[in-house]
């Protein structure tokens, strides 16, 4: 079990409930792992040990993707691959198409599992972890001290030909949503073209549903509230 390195941790969410650029480069201290040496079903000994090369990738992908380490990166990254998307699949038909080269197609924003209510699974950014593990691969990441290298050029998605269009694109379609002390997460089907708003903090929980009016845009899409088994459109 990957233990994630101190410092980097603190609250997610922007006021806006995206970020359209990450401000600072979080720093990494070593990541380590429990290890145990068994025989004959018991445990002999146990020990941390740093983890490199494709562990510490996977370890740090799955980190960052599900909220443990540097929030503000993961949110970046979510807002980066929700600009990506909607860009290219419906930027002409919202407003949003870029200004020049045309966006190359982006990856799979993998659906959440809606039949699990687990705090981790709420929790999870689509498409990140997976996103990142390749960024992380590619750039040859195997020491820790590497990542001090790196920064947000490194790993955002190619959506530079948006310009500013990507601001008013994550304003209409925040990857969070902040309401009267209730924290929400957008969820974005493409087949649907619908959007659902899930409750993500006690305040979110123990609220009715929020009024159509208070809700962000979402031009074009279906806008559903949803807790548990209860789901009710709001627009």
């Amino acid at each position: 079990v990957a233990i994630p390195p101190k410092g980097g941790s603190g609250e997610d969410i922007s006021k806006e409930g995206y970020l359209s650029q990450l401000d600072a480069w979080p720093q990494l201290k070593p990541i380590t792992a429990n290890q145990e040496r068994t025989y004959a079903g018991r445990i002999l000994d146990s020990s941390e040990q740093v983890l490199t090369g494709k562990a510490l990738r996977m370890a740090l992908a799955r980190m960052i993707a599900n909220q443990q380490w540097a929030p503000p990166l993961g949110l970046w990254l979510a807002s980066e691959l929700r600009a990506w998307f909607i860009g290219y699949y419906w930027g002409k038909d919202l407003g949003y198409e870029p200004m020049g080269d045309p966006l190359p197609e982006p990856p799979d924003l993998e659906e959440p599992d809606q039949k699990s209510r687990g705090r981790a699974i709420k929790s999870r950014y689509p498409g990140v972890e997976t996103y990142i593990l390749d960024k992380l691969e590619t750039l040859g990441l195997e020491e820790v001290a590497e990542w001090g290298l790196l920064g947000p050029d490194d790993l955002k998605a190619p959506v530079d030909s948006l310009f500013h269009k990507k601001e008013q694109l994550l304003k209409d379609f925040p990857v969070r949503w902040m309401h009267q002390g209730g924290l929400y997460r957008s969820i974005v089907f493409q087949n649907q073209r619908k959007v659902i708003l899930e409750p993500m903090n006690q305040n979110a929980s123990k609220a009715k549903e929020p009024a159509a009016e208070f809700v962000p845009r979402f031009r074009g899409f279906s806008v559903y509230y949803s807790k548990a088994d209860r789901k009710v459109k709001l627009r």
